[in-house]
């Protein structure tokens, strides 16, 4: 089973728990994986304040400067767009667009990539305010918030070298586990959070692929009755066919195991051919 296999599965789980959003109205996209490192300083959590802010004219100076050729008006505005949406100043964002998008066409390299980037944080903006509306249990509205954020660290801004940088959902859904252990949500949290961890375009290496089999497991101890053991249990297969080191005969007996458990996954095809080429 090679990494792209090991990823559909994330795919799907996020597309489900964002199902809750399409049924909603909103839409989102899910197209890639990556190890984060980094930890923001802040987050925003008031969307509404934070639509207050507007860029200051000391830090978007070189935007107006008519006499600076278009591109590097075009780098600074994508730079500054990047740097607010780091800071999730998603409002930051918004307002440098309105204030000097039109003025600014991005080259036609960048258009599509930089248009993404701006319908996917009005998507998150709407999102959070919707859910806020819906007086959601605490939790519930943090998790959703944090798994908002994904889709966010899919753009343009987040990639570097084929990877996303999933560093500010990670440490939403981070803060989620520590504010809220004992939710009903908290096993998605943590698979959410283990499953973008890694940078998985080039291929897991084999300590990567031992520490993902571990946190899934750890899962299914702590989370007896989730609902994502389907899931769960196809990740943890799907590490053991991704190492170098290998054991055939454990990969039959698990995926034989598998197929008995959860006959009717929407892996279990995917699990036969998976096997039958041991």
């Amino acid at each position: 089973m090679n990494r792209i296999n090991l990823l559909a599965g994330r795919v799907s789980l996020l597309f489900h728990l964002l199902f809750v959003f399409v049924a909603l109205g909103w839409t989102s996209a899910c197209q890639s994986r990556q190890e984060a490192t980094v930890q923001p300083e802040n987050m925003v959590s008031d969307t509404t304040a934070a639509r207050q802010t507007t860029p200051t004219r000391a830090s978007d100076s070189c935007l107006g400067d008519a006499a600076l050729p278009l591109s590097e008006r075009q780098a600074c505005l994508r730079s500054l767009v990047c740097k607010r949406l780091r800071q999730q100043n998603f409002a930051g964002v918004l307002a440098l667009d309105s204030l000097y998008g039109a003025g600014i066409p991005m080259p036609q390299d960048d258009w599509s990539g930089y248009h993404n980037l701006l319908d996917s944080v009005r998507t998150h903006v709407s999102r959070t305010d919707s859910l806020t509306k819906l007086n959601l249990p605490p939790d519930s509205l943090a998790f959703f918030q944090a798994a908002s954020l994904i889709t966010v660290c899919q753009t343009s801004c987040f990639i570097n070298e084929s990877c996303c940088d999933y560093s500010i959902a990670l440490a939403a859904l981070n803060a989620f586990t520590e504010n809220y252990p004992q939710s009903r949500l908290a096993d998605n949290a943590g698979y959410l959070y283990w499953s973008h961890y890694y940078c998985g375009e080039g291929g897991y290496d084999d300590g990567a692929l031992h520490d993902m089999e571990r946190q899934f497991r750890q899962i299914l101890t702590r989370y007896p009755d989730t609902d994502l053991r389907d899931e769960l249990e196809f990740q943890i297969l799907a590490t053991e066919m991704d190492r170098s080191d290998r054991d055939i005969s454990k990969i039959k007996r698990l995926g034989i195991e598998y197929l008995r458990r959860f006959p009717k996954s929407p892996h279990a095809n995917e699990v036969r051919i998976a096997i039958a080429q041991f």
